[in-house]
């Protein structure tokens, strides 16, 4: 249908063919709103350099990690031979914060087709001002190990996804999957390449999550979950407004 004003097509009709077809084509604008993985990666990036950030602190305040399970399944099998019941207990409630956390990211994000829901960016969002909130209120007490485990855990399962196949703070599985794909590389595959690579950067930004936490919490150590808060909301704006970029376009494609 074509409105026409004295037997012709009108400004608008002119107008908004135009901006069709611009839109049509394959513009830099375009490629750069389709790009996916780029945001996602940069999301996976951001998320494994607070993972780290949050490992440095639980490390330096408590002596045991609340993001690696591995050592702390380790330390529950030791507590038990030692009869020391009261470490067993609170590794125990590490791991299964954990887990809940991973839990809940997976009741979120159940689709095969990965969907970045503004759901889970105001529940990223709510955890991230928590830290904050109980370093105030519960100041070097366990509570806040639990927590973080939890935080760790969500964020962790967020990105564990079967089409994403990235990590948050799981470095002994990105030290396996970059092994994995080095030796496949060394036998000519050169598809595995980009993967490759994304687990090495992957590795490097968990340490310099790592040295970012300590560093922070050895000087301003007042104020470290303060400052990791608000690096939360930062990165949940970039979230949500990946978010509204992608909304209602599912993504059905791995991250390679």
């Amino acid at each position: 249908y074509i409105k026409e004003v004295w037997g012709r097509p009108s400004f608008s009709f002119y107008i908004y063919y135009y901006l069709k077809g611009v839109i049509a084509v394959n513009t830099p604008f375009r490629q750069f709103k389709e790009n996916h993985f780029l945001f996602i990666r940069i999301l996976a990036f951001g998320m494994t350099l607070l993972c780290g950030f949050i490992n440095a602190t639980i490390f330096l305040r408590f002596d045991f990690g609340g993001t690696h399970q591995t050592g702390n399944l380790s330390k529950i099998a030791l507590s038990v031979l030692s009869l020391d019941f009261h470490a067993c207990i609170s590794l125990l409630a590490i791991v299964l914060s954990f887990f809940f956390g991973s839990f809940i990211a997976g009741f979120i994000n159940h689709e095969d087709f990965f969907v970045l829901k503004i759901s889970f960016g105001f529940i990223l969002l709510i955890c991230g001002l928590g830290l904050w909130i109980l370093e105030v209120l519960l100041h070097d007490s366990q509570y806040l190990n639990y927590y973080c485990a939890f935080f760790a855990g969500l964020q962790n399962g967020f990105l564990t996804h079967n089409r994403l196949k990235l990590r948050a703070s799981h470095v002994s599985g990105c030290f396996t999957d970059a092994g994995v794909y080095f030796g496949r590389l060394c036998r000519n595959h050169k598809e595995y390449l980009v993967k490759f690579i994304l687990n090495v950067v992957n590795i490097i930004i968990f340490f310099l999550g790592v040295l970012l936490g300590g560093y922070l919490f050895l000087h301003v150590r007042e104020h470290v979950y303060m400052i990791l808060s608000l690096l939360y909301v930062g990165l949940c704006i970039y979230y949500f407004v990946i978010s509204f970029l992608f909304f209602h376009k599912p993504i059905d494609l791995e991250v390679t």
